[in-house]
């Protein structure tokens, strides 16, 4: 997790005080376009506007750290309570000038205290938070929100790092890969600029399934497990 340095709160200079992390955000590091905002983001950084691609080795370590952070969260330690990020996705991980990943953004975050009591296992909202394409539709379909729910922006965090595109209509792009997972079929789908080994493109793109592609709750696969 991005740790908290400081903060200020005088009405005049309201701020919070994070570390720099001069490996920018892994959207704007894995998309790679040439978009004035992503370019001055980059330039403010010191990095070129289209910096070298991320290794296969690169991006994995970087979901696997925001994928740890993320389990964190989502277990009870001491007396903190589980607390449900509400906002993952790429741009909220942010690297260091080593490539170490934070998981960063955590405004949209939410303290749940009950889940795991008395067989609680979600909580209910009528007003959806969140970012297009990384709003799990059965949060879209019920209003309930978990763990689970955070696990599907993940998974579509980690196909991100596997094309290497958008996260609009991701998925649904990778049908044919998330229906059968082989070696074949997931080289099709897989980042052409990275040479992705065959089987740890399968693995990976099974975690993908788990996480986001499973239609019903009972057969989502939970972060921990991830």
């Amino acid at each position: 997790l991005l740790p908290l340095l400081g903060f200020c709160l005088d009405p005049a200079a309201l701020c919070l005080v994070y570390p720099l992390m001069p490996g920018g955000n892994l959207e704007d590091r894995l998309l790679r376009t040439s978009s004035a905002g992503v370019t001055d983001r980059l330039a403010q950084l010191g990095l070129a506007a289209r910096p070298p691609a991320l290794t296969w080795q690169q991006r994995l370590r970087a979901i696997r750290d925001a994928t740890r952070a993320l389990a964190y969260l989502h277990a009870v330690a001491g007396s903190k309570p589980v607390v449900l990020h509400r906002d993952i996705k790429p741009a909220n991980i942010l690297l260091d000038a080593q490539l170490n990943a934070k998981l960063a953004d955590v405004g949209l975050a939410c303290m749940a205290p009950t889940l795991g009591h008395a067989g609680q296992t979600h909580l209910s909202t009528q007003n959806l938070v969140g970012s297009p394409a990384f709003i799990d539709p059965l949060y879209m379909q019920t209003g309930q929100y978990s763990e689970i729910t955070d696990g599907y922006a993940l998974g579509v965090s980690l196909l991100m790092c596997l094309t290497a595109r958008p996260a609009v209509g991701l998925l649904e792009a990778c049908a044919d890969a998330l229906e059968e997972p082989t070696r074949e079929i997931t080289a099709a789908i897989c980042d052409t600029s990275v040479s992705w080994p065959p089987d740890v493109a399968v693995a990976l793109t099974r975690v993908v399934v788990g996480l986001s592609w499973a239609r019903t709750r009972a057969r989502r696969m939970t972060v921990a497990s991830a």
